[in-house]
């Protein structure tokens, strides 16, 4: 816990035990939980927590950059704590959401000799994962 508050102090955050409790959620659940999710499962460990107490501090994480939200799923925002570079998979059966690692070197060289400035990075691919094929190849 001492790590994450000072991760959160290092991006400008005040560090209550709220917040770390939220961002430890994000780091432990790598399933790119809805608000909503979070919400459910930190409210039975904290029952005074509320839901604009998750929506502020999701707000504040994403603006000092400790987070990043995800559009992948088009029903709900999903979160990462994640903010390396990397790519997101969705499975169109079951909607779970999968990090994939980029090999970055060749498409920056490339965006940079034509004289792009890269600021972000969202890159998603949709399909189906291997238990939901193998489902349907029953």
């Amino acid at each position: 816990m001492i790590e994450i508050a000072r991760h959160l102090s290092e991006h400008g955050i005040r560090p209550s035990s709220q917040r770390i409790a939220i961002y430890n959620y994000l780091m432990e659940n790598l399933n790119h939980p809805s608000a909503e999710q979070i919400y459910c499962d930190l409210a039975k460990l904290m029952p005074t927590l509320s839901k604009t107490t998750i929506y502020n501090t999701i707000k504040l994480f994403e603006n000092n950059g400790v987070i990043v939200s995800l559009g992948i799923d088009n029903k709900t925002v999903r979160y990462d704590a994640n903010c390396e570079p990397h790519a997101h998979f969705r499975c169109k059966q079951c909607g779970a959401i999968h990090d994939i690692p980029l090999l970055l070197d060749m498409a920056k060289t490339k965006l940079m000799n034509k004289n792009l400035q890269i600021d972000d990075m969202m890159v998603y691919f949709t399909g189906l994962c291997d238990k939901c094929r193998y489902q349907l190849t029953k």
